[in-house]
């Protein structure tokens, strides 16, 4: 879609295109210095991460427990349900704890029970004894999983609509957002859920000037059961802004006789909807008549496959393109048992078939391995890819080590995994530098806090307005105050509802951008620097004097108060700089005015140091001498990384990752040339995907940002990355929004397709997704016996759904 658009309106358009979460987790990051106790920095957790957050929780959370009902894929699906329903239902209180609880027992009402049994569903048994332990302490459990999370500086795909939806209760932000983006097209509506359209409504509701296009169709709402409601929205919508209705009636994908055959198959399934919506029908553009549909009978699953194989053997010797061509199933079992089949006798064919799960590329362990070291050198705090990478790669640290690190004497002592790889523990703790700058007498001060104010949030672009810093004494008194407004070379625009700076303030008061930024680098020079939720401030600032060829900050180091309250102060609420400022009673309070925030900031620091840090230090530094000395190979490789990262290109960083840890000798030597070919593979689509606009660092973080929020649009770059044609065997749900030369739509029988337990209204959906899924060729198979879960063969009925399509639209193959 973007090239398509960059290739009608040219290269320089600022159009936006991007996935509902990708959309919410760049609202997250931009407003999280301001709004959020969320870093900016932040990572998204894909459902493997979060299992691994699970599973640390578990550990502390379970003990006493019975470790045998421990499951904690299980676990999850539950939490992501409750953090789902909290939304859904819009308990979004300041007491998660509170709103968690409310939302269980929501839960357990019959209309909403079956979800609930289905989290803890395994072989058609429920694991009753961890239900009942998750709807008991499910609560509690959820919010230590969340302050896991954020302890990580990581977020789950709930957060980022979640905190998005919250954000967006502010009228500043929606302005914001109104402001910037005049017209707004929402494509695939039927796959929208309300949620996600509320949050979207927000950028257009009672704002008549604004250009809105929602498309999509109904009768392909296959999402149901994932909250999509397209009636609802289009009703919403419809009340809201009256808008002019356009039906797409012309099918430019299919030929004529596939088109007249989907057609045919809607009007005798959803007649009155079609009539109603599709007044004249729907016509091809194609002048092609094309193919009839080929529908195959077969003995069993095993002679359905063998004819699969054949069919493509006759259209490759008819010399038809392969790689595009696809197997279409309504079941993931169902997949596993033909993909299997089809593996086995095609080892020698000048084609191969892929089930969905390798096009789960970012999840493979070797890819997941390299992902995991691009992490930890964006965010040292994510845990769970430090762990990944101490535990599979060649680091010299063994699990022994780990073990100890994880327990309750280094909790207690708020020792973190990432202390051990942070150059300031060489000092003897993490926070040494720090008590060390705090306790030193000195004129000068070896302390600055610091904050920034700025026109927007983009640390590459946007430019700071102000700068406010305060030096401390051993005391914590302040002895310096530094103050400044900078003129910029833009205009504040929409940030002047943010920090309260107009041009005209800024063009009387504020001083040339070059003096001020080199006075305070001078300024900050050998210091220790201090912010709450300060790494913005600190990038926007080092881009700021790289703009000005200033070179890099003189300042020794710096420590985030936004991340010592969470270390120290785990059980707040949260830990925004107004909420810990009223809980303890600072003096000074926060405002979007920098002197204000950094004067709340210095009580806080000064207060966690002497009741926190400084009590505690001696006990972290007896910990971690035992155990620094195991990790020093590591840090070495971790330390060149870390300086490559800022040269080197992504795909260049992967060929440095491999040196230095040998992601290879994980695997035997029959594994080794597939995992090769998989990492080359990946080499090749980071070169292709690279931005060179973007710095290295700054490309990095967008491909970790890819491989969390990537809904498998890489397929085309991996298809071309293979000698063979690939033929991809998906369910039809992941193949929605696809297309291929040739369909085969496998397993068309009664209580598969439709599935004997789904609602009929959306299986005939499914259906029609799947046979609109072919351009030129569509071939339904079935086997005429089948097996039950229970191994029992059965004689089975044809889909139903095939008579629903004239018989003039089909003929017959043997």
């Amino acid at each position: 879609m973007k090239d398509r658009i960059k290739k009608r309106l040219g290269g320089n358009t600022k159009c936006n295109i991007k996935t509902f979460h990708s959309f919410c987790f760049e609202i997250v990051k931009n407003n999280a210095k301001n709004k959020t106790d969320i870093s900016r920095e932040s990572i998204v957790f894909d459902e493997e991460d979060a299992r691994e957050a699970v599973k640390k929780i578990s550990s502390i959370q379970t003990k006493g427990y019975d470790k045998n009902f421990i499951n904690t894929s299980m676990m999850h699906k539950f939490i992501d349900l409750v953090k789902y329903y909290r939304l859904k239902l819009n308990f979004l209180s300041d007491d998660e704890k509170y709103d968690y609880n409310i939302v269980i027992k929501k839960l357990l009402q019959p209309s909403f029970k079956k979800l609930v049994l289905d989290c803890f569903k395994s072989n058609g048994h429920v694991n009753m004894k961890l239900m009942n332990f998750m709807i008991q302490n499910g609560a509690i459990y959820i919010y230590f999983y969340n302050k896991q999370l954020r302890n990580e500086k990581a977020l789950d795909f709930n957060d980022l609509v979640t905190f998005t939806k919250l954000l967006f209760e502010e009228n500043d932000i929606v302005n914001y957002y109104k402001a910037k983006f005049k017209f707004i097209n929402v494509d695939e509506v039927q796959d929208t859920s309300t949620i996600e359209y509320e949050i979207i409504e927000k950028l257009f509701k009672d704002d008549r000037d604004k250009n809105i296009l929602l498309c999509g169709d109904i009768f392909q709402t296959i999402y149901k059961w994932r909250g999509s409601e397209p009636e609802k929205i289009f009703e919403a919508f419809k009340k809201e802004c009256s808008p002019i209705e356009i039906a797409f009636d012309k099918n430019y994908r299919s030929t004529q006789i596939l088109t007249d055959a989907s057609m045919n198959f809607l009007k005798n399934t959803f007649e009155n909807k079609v009539s109603e919506i599709y007044k004249e029908g729907i016509t091809s553009y194609s002048s092609e008549m094309g193919e009839k549909i080929s529908i195959i009978g077969y003995d069993n699953q095993e002679s359905e496959a063998i004819g699969i194989l054949n069919s493509f053997k006759r259209l490759a010797l008819k010399g038809e393109d392969l790689s595009k061509a696809c197997v279409l199933t309504r079941l993931n079992n169902y997949n596993k048992n033909i993909s299997r089949v089809l593996n086995r006798i095609s080892m020698n064919e000048n084609f191969e078939f892929i089930l969905v799960d390798e096009y789960k590329f970012f999840r493979r362990a070797e890819i997941k391995d390299i992902i995991a070291v691009f992490k930890i050198l964006i965010n040292p705090y994510d845990s769970t890819s430090l762990q990944r990478v101490i535990k599979r790669l060649s680091t010299g640290v063994g699990n022994s080590i780990l073990e100890k690190i994880e327990t309750s004497e280094f909790r207690r002592a708020r020792i973190k995994l990432s202390d051990f790889i942070s150059d300031y523990t060489a000092s003897g703790e993490f926070y040494t530098n720090l008590l060390n700058a705090y306790d030193k007498q000195s004129d000068d001060g070896k302390i600055v806090i610091f904050d920034v104010e700025s026109t927007g949030i983009d640390v590459t672009n946007d430019e700071i307005i102000q700068i406010a810093a305060v030096k401390i004494d051993n005391k914590g008194h302040i002895i310096d105050i530094y103050e400044r407004f900078i003129k910029p070379n833009k205009t504040v625009g929409a940030s002047v509802k943010v920090h309260g700076f107009t041009d005209e303030y800024l063009k009387k008061y504020g001083f040339p951008k070059e003096v001020v930024l080199k006075e305070f680098r001078e300024y900050t020079k050998d210091k220790i620097v201090i912010g709450h939720n300060v790494q913005y401030d600190i990038n926007i600032l080092t881009s700021e004097f790289n703009r000005c060829n200033l070179g890099e900050p003189l300042f020794k180091g710096f420590y985030d108060t936004l991340d010592i309250y969470r270390r120290f102060y785990p059980m707040e609420k949260n830990h925004k700089l107004e909420y810990l400022s009223e809980k303890f009673n600072i003096k000074h309070k926060p405002s979007h005015n920098a002197l204000d925030d950094i004067k709340a900031t210095k009580e806080l620091l000064v207060m966690a140091i002497e009741e926190k840090i400084r009590p505690t230090s001696f006990e972290r530094m007896s910990l971690i001498a035992d155990l620094y000395e195991n990790f020093e190979e590591f840090r070495e490789k971790y330390r060149i990384l870390l300086e490559k990262s800022y040269e080197l290109r992504p795909f260049e960083m992967i060929l440095a990752i491999q040196k230095h840890f040998d992601i290879m000798s994980n695997y035997s030597i029959e594994e080794k040339e597939e995992k090769f070919i998989r990492v080359m593979n990946f080499h090749k689509i980071l070169s292709v995907l690279d931005d060179n606009k973007k710095s290295s660092r700054d490309a990095l973080i967008s491909v970790v940002e890819l491989t969390a929020l990537s809904g498998g649009e890489i397929e085309e770059i991996l298809s071309s990355t293979k000698e063979k044609p690939r033929i991809p065997i998906i369910t039809v749900h992941q193949a929605k929004g696809l297309e291929y030369d040739t369909v085969i739509v496998s397993g068309v029988i009664d209580g598969t397709f439709p599935f004997y337990n789904g609602d009929l209204d959306e299986e005939g959906k499914l259906f029609y997704v799947a046979i609109t899924r072919a351009k030129k060729r569509l071939i339904l198979t079935y086997p005429n016996k089948n097996k039950n879960f229970k191994g029992e063969e059965y004689t089975t009925r044809v889909s139903p759904f095939i008579e629903k399509i004239d018989k003039k639209f089909f003929y017959n193959e043997d």
